[in-house]
């Protein structure tokens, strides 16, 4: 790092008069050589130091293909993969689940009635907790640590006796786990790391679970874009972003290549609708649940019954909607006409 010239006298010394020298012996060089040095070093420590104490203000992106972008995307990588190893299977919550059963304590212990609490409810108390936890890390391993701590029971509300409700426990576990596994599964598609997703990362990923679906087993080769656009358009339509700080540097930089709409996944994760494709994604394919699919935003019944009626408002069949068609099915008034005027999409908006 440089130094400024006037806190090198070493170098002044170094071409010093060479009479000046003969009149000095040895060691008294050799101490005039250590003395400029150690004055030379501090200065570059002190130098270093004020350098360190300015804050910076901008980081710049790696350059891609750099060392140091090629670091930090395998950092992510290592990251992703010790999470997937703290997911928990449905083999794993069962076993969980079964576990605790056999650590309840009796109903008629804790004072029930007094305190409000359904007798028949099943509760566990912190010691049959630590026992618990003992049998499950044993055979679930340190995933289910994170479940099984002093602080995690002391969240929940307890009763005279100390005890909690095992069924809140277990939901609290069951919904931890699915939101990490959702986490997951949304970060491998966030490759560049920022934490955000685009429309073309959200589609791929929904193009994927569509696939995996039973519910969506049945779905036609050719509807499937139709279907992609039209869940795409209603997660940005609760938790699409636009118009960010100009500090939100990483943010800026995946909503340009993106389309200018991004999307958190922190606010996937905690999404009522995401919930719902969650739902979706985990019912099979009985004729009970087929008689509850059209309220699910993500069926396949929903989004046909979206595409049928864009389809019968577009009568030019142009794809979009123009101002009178939209005016035609929005009941014209003074807050529709001002809805139409700013509306640049209004193919987009339906599909919303």
């Amino acid at each position: 790092m440089p130094v400024p010239s006037s806190n090198l006298p070493l170098l002044a010394a170094c071409v010093e008069d060479d009479s000046s020298n003969e009149q000095r012996g040895p060691e008294q060089l050799e101490a005039e050589v250590l003395r400029q040095f150690q004055d030379c070093w501090l200065a570059c420590q002190t130098y270093q130091l004020l350098q360190q104490q300015i804050p910076q203000l901008h980081n710049p992106a790696p350059t891609p293909g750099s060392i140091k972008a090629l670091v930090q995307q395998h950092a992510r990588q290592r990251k992703l993969q010790s999470q997937v190893q703290l997911c928990l299977e449905e083999q794993e919550l069962r076993f969980i689940g079964a576990c605790l059963e056999r650590h309840v304590i009796p109903g008629t212990v804790g004072a029930g009635a007094a305190a409000g609490i359904d007798p028949d409810e099943p509760r566990i108390n912190y010691d049959g907790f630590c026992q618990a936890a003992t049998e499950v890390l044993t055979h679930v391993g340190p995933a289910a640590g994170p479940y099984f701590q002093a602080s995690t029971f002391l969240r929940f509300e307890r009763d005279a006796a100390g005890a909690i409700s095992l069924p809140l426990f277990m939901q609290y576990i069951s919904l931890h786990a699915a939101g990490l596994r959702l986490r997951v599964q949304l970060a491998a598609y966030d490759e560049s790391g920022t934490g955000v997703l685009n429309t073309a990362q959200l589609q791929r990923y929904l193009g994927s679970a569509a696939t995996a679906a039973p519910l969506l087993s049945s779905m036609e080769a050719p509807f499937l874009p139709h279907y992609l656009h039209i869940a795409v358009r209603k997660l940005l339509l609760f938790h699409g972003r636009r118009g960010l700080q100009p500090s939100d540097q990483l943010l800026q930089q995946s909503s340009s290549s993106g389309g200018g709409t991004v999307v958190r996944i922190s606010d996937l994760v905690s999404s009522s609708v995401m919930a719902e494709l969650q739902e979706l994604l985990m019912l099979g394919p009985s004729a009970e649940q087929e008689r509850d699919l059209f309220s699910n935003w993500f069926s396949l019944q929903s989004t046909q019954r979206v595409l049928s009626t864009f389809n019968s408002w577009d009568l030019d069949g142009s794809g979009t909607l123009s101002r009178s068609e939209f005016s035609a099915i929005s009941q014209v008034g003074p807050a529709q006409e001002v809805l139409a005027d700013r509306t640049p999409d209004n193919q987009e908006l339906l599909m919303q």
